[in-house]
């Protein structure tokens, strides 16, 4: 994006038509150096861990910022959020068990 002759440049964007649009996939389960990363179950708990996976949509806004406006230092009245939207993560009590080793009933972990 810092180079011209590739991206151009940054057009004005719209509630509509943004100019930035970015998106990330996020795995509850997943391996780690071939092993199943394991998490706490305070990682399903929204009062301890907040709603979301709070780092990675940081992340997104910080390289948005990143790229959208080097070496500049955007303050808050420079940034409005039109929109935005939320839902809940819908985990059976199976795959709660298999990302956490908790059972959900009483939530007895094993290895955590």
């Amino acid at each position: 994006m810092n180079d011209p002759a590739v991206f151009g440049q940054l057009q004005k964007g719209s509630a509509d038509k943004p100019a930035v649009v970015t998106e990330s996939v996020h795995y509850l389960f997943k391996y780690v150096s071939g092993k199943p990363l394991q998490r706490p179950a305070w990682f399903f708990d929204v009062t301890q861990q907040g709603e979301g996976i709070v780092d990675i949509t940081t992340h997104l806004v910080d390289l948005i910022q990143w790229e959208s406006f080097p070496g500049q230092v955007l303050s808050p009245g420079d940034v409005e959020m039109l929109r935005a939207k939320r839902w809940p993560t819908v985990v059976t009590r199976e795959q709660f068990k298999t990302i956490t080793g908790c059972r959900i009933s009483q939530i007895i972990c094993t290895g955590n």
